[in-house]
């Protein structure tokens, strides 16, 4: 009975053995081939097109039978398995662990200014033969809490340590004294053949990618030339007929405005003198600054040469409250002056930045003042208005405080319209000279309601009317577009002026404002800038991200360094921490390589001033780097901190700030040496970072050079290497800001 119920209880397990398999032996397999083909589907996905079809390819047979197809997908999708990372035991892909790996994965969880030095303590430990000892030696290195990352590195010790050598290796030569060592041991020659394998896997990709996506592309158009025929009765493909189906595609993305970044221009001709040098990681190019040529026929007028009663408006107060008197125009200015302040007609001033186009704003608005001014010097204030249009409310405030002092003899009132500020129809009413921002003025001008106000509009004066082409162009674009349909219907005059930086299509401009090119035009070039510019245009070949980092803080150093003790410098940085990282880089080189003393002035009192004022301050930042004759200025810190920087830097104390653009914009500070450290800003709507603006690039390079104390300036710009030809063309009037 015993041997007989043993036999009972074999039948059964083996019956059910048997269902068992029957059943669920069929289903595992068919959910391998489902997930193997939804791996096969995304890795298709993946792949980008490549380029144009060869002639050869497009005679291969194309009829192919599914079941190839699903092979030879099958076999992409096990290869694929063979490689990938099992999340479970922590083990890397070895094709994706390259020279910056490392530096990546540290930068997760450190400084970036301790990323180069950790990994190469990381990679020193990784060689111990031991791995319980290197365990520990990694444990006390990164503490306790990096022990995921800890455990990733002890799982793929000797992956990581080769191939990050390898990565980095710089010649030949390096690379084969490398495989050389790894060829020695075990360990090595695994690793060597990890690398060999992935490498062939990926050749097998990227050539199955390639033949799958010309087929796709060929079948596509096959497709939409085979419908067209159809419907004409004719069953003919031709190759004309694919090459005119080519030629009919439109892009409508094309035709869309971009930005002010786009370039218009395909090669920038650099002035006589200049010269390029190619560095490790970096291409360096150098411009010297436009000498001045003065003929000797122009003349300089002077103040005393116009009415009396225009004098009060160019006085001004300095830091010490005392009323200084303009003595005479500039060359920019004396050239304009005759139709500026005796003429009616309109006009367009092309300049470069910081050579006086506000005073002749200024002489425009004492124009619009003399034909309203009687015999007797009464002025009738209520016949006329004017409007002051500037693209951003740091330049609206710091117009309205310059125009205030300098019309309040005339007893005019001048108030800010802008997002920040609205007036009522009874402040309206009471001002004489507006300032405000595009979209304000546009919102203002189109309300019908406000049309008794903006009748007494005599004089509109557009600052920067380069930005056209911009995003906000087309605002500036409807402003004056209205203006000019006034003039035309009411037949009443209504005087434009525009001020721009020099732009190489000036005269387009000058068109589209109707604008008289004998008597309005005026076009200066870089040699009338009063501060003569010496450019530096870097751009950084390197890709990672890491990598090319800690090449701008060392070439940044570098920069700083050379002129440390000489000049005062500014330089920007596009994020409030940024500002403040690389201060301390600057620091922390300076005294890795025993230059500390040459950042910090050896004469005087500042030690005193500084340690005095320490005391004060509530950034703690700021309290950290001014010892070192440093400071950060940004829109984040306190006020009272950002007006002390402001005062120290003024009198001499500080020898560099580091800042975000509120520098540029919002104070006039200018410096002898100005370093734009990158180029690109995150922009929160788009969620991506963006180049800057070209506004803000003239603006901050605008800072360099200091009138009166200065003979010239001196403005480094470091971006990327793509980048490099349109900073060259836009500091050199050679890009075309309005298509």
């Amino acid at each position: 009975m015993l041997q007989l119920s043993k036999n009972l209880v074999d039948y059964g397990a083996e019956m059910e053995e048997q269902e068992t398999g029957g059943d669920f032996g069929l289903n595992m397999e068919l959910e391998d081939d489902e997930e193997q083909e939804s791996e096969d589907e995304s890795e298709v996905e993946k792949i980008d097109e490549e380029g144009e079809l060869s002639d050869d390819f497009e005679n291969k047979n194309l009829n192919q039978d599914d079941d190839n197809e699903d092979k030879a997908l099958r076999q992409i999708g096990n290869l694929d398995k063979e490689n990938e990372t099992d999340s479970k035991n922590t083990s890397l892909n070895i094709g994706k662990i390259d020279g910056f790996w490392l530096q990546t994965e540290i930068n997760k969880y450190f400084d970036l200014n301790s990323v180069l030095k950790l990994e190469k303590e990381i990679l020193k430990i990784l060689q111990v033969g031991d791995k319980r000892e290197c365990e520990n030696k990694l444990v006390l290195l990164l503490s306790q809490e990096k022990f995921p990352f800890i455990k990733v590195l002890l799982e793929n010790r000797w992956a990581i340590y080769y191939c990050v050598r390898l990565g980095q290796s710089q010649s030949q030569d390096e690379t084969e004294e490398i495989m050389t060592e790894m060829e020695r041991t075990q360990e090595g020659r695994e690793i060597q053949a990890k690398i060999q394998s992935s490498k062939l896997r990926l050749d097998k990709e990227k050539e199955f990618s390639k033949n799958v996506r010309k087929e796709a592309l060929i079948l596509s158009k096959r497709t939409i030339l085979t419908t067209s025929n159809l419907i004409d009765g004719d069953m003919r493909i031709t190759a004309s007929d694919m090459k005119k189906q080519d030629r009919n595609i439109l892009n409508l993305e094309t035709l869309q405005f971009e930005n002010s970044h786009v370039m218009t221009n395909t090669s920038c001709k650099l002035p006589k003198g200049s010269v390029r040098e190619t560095k490790k990681g970096y291409e360096e190019v150098y411009i010297p600054p436009m000498i001045n040529k003065i003929d000797d026929n122009e003349k300089i007028v002077r103040t005393e040469e116009i009415p009396g009663w225009m004098h009060t408006a160019f006085q001004s107060r300095d830091k010490n409250d005392k009323l200084v008197t303009m003595e005479k125009f500039n060359r920019v200015q004396s050239k304009v002056l005759n139709s500026a302040l005796y003429s009616d007609e309109n006009m367009l001033i092309c300049a470069p930045t910081s050579s006086g186009k506000t005073i002749v704003a200024l002489l425009t608005i004492l124009r619009l003042v003399s034909q309203h001014r009687n015999k007797n010097g009464s002025i009738n204030l209520d016949k006329f208005k004017a409007v002051f249009i500037a693209p951003m409310k740091a330049l609206v405030k710091e117009t309205v405080g310059n125009l205030t002092g300098r019309l309040a003899g005339f007893g005019m009132v001048v108030r800010e319209l802008s997002g920040d500020i609205n007036l009522t129809k009874k402040e309206l009413d009471e001002t004489h000279i507006i300032v405000s921002t595009p979209e304000k003025w546009d919102i203002i001008t189109r309300k019908t309601g406000e049309r008794t106000f903006t009748d007494f509009i005599k004089l509109v004066i557009i600052d920067e009317i380069h930005l056209l082409h911009d995003s906000r162009g087309p605002v500036i674009e409807s402003i004056v577009a209205r203006t000019i349909r006034r003039i035309e219907t009411t037949k009443e005059q209504v005087r434009i002026v525009a001020l721009s930086a020099t732009l190489p299509n000036y005269e387009d401009v000058a068109t589209f404002l109707r604008i008289d090119f004998k008597k309005g035009l005026f076009y200066f070039d870089n040699s009338y800038r009063p501060v003569p510019l010496t450019q530096h245009y870097i751009g950084i070949t390197e890709k990672k991200s890491v990598k090319k980092m800690l090449l701008m803080n060392e070439i940044t150093y570098d920069k700083v360094i050379e002129r440390a003790g000489k000049h005062q410098m500014i330089i920007f940085v596009h994020s409030r921490r940024e500002t403040v990282r690389t201060a301390r880089a600057i620091r922390e080189m300076a005294m890795a390589k025993d230059d500390i003393g040459k950042l910090m002035k050896e004469e005087g009192s500042y030690k005193e001033i500084l340690q005095s004022e320490i005391g004060n301050i509530k950034d703690n930042d700021l309290k950290d780097l001014l010892p070192y004759c440093m400071g950060v200025h940004h829109a984040g810190m306190n006020r009272e901190d950002r007006a002390l920087v402001e005062d120290l830097f003024n009198e001499g104390h500080l020898q560099i700030i580091v800042s975000t653009s509120t520098l540029a914009w919002g104070v006039n500070l200018p410096a002898h040496t100005v370093i734009i450290k990158g180029t690109t800003i995150y922009n929160p709507e788009l969620g991506d970072w963006v180049e800057l603006s070209s506004q803000d690039i003239m603006q901050m390079m605008g800072r360099a050079g200091r009138l009166g104390y200065d003979s010239s300036g001196e403005g480094i710009v470091i971006t990327s290497h793509s980048e490099l030809q349109y900073y060259l063309s836009l500091l050199n009037q050679q890009v075309y800001y309005i298509k």
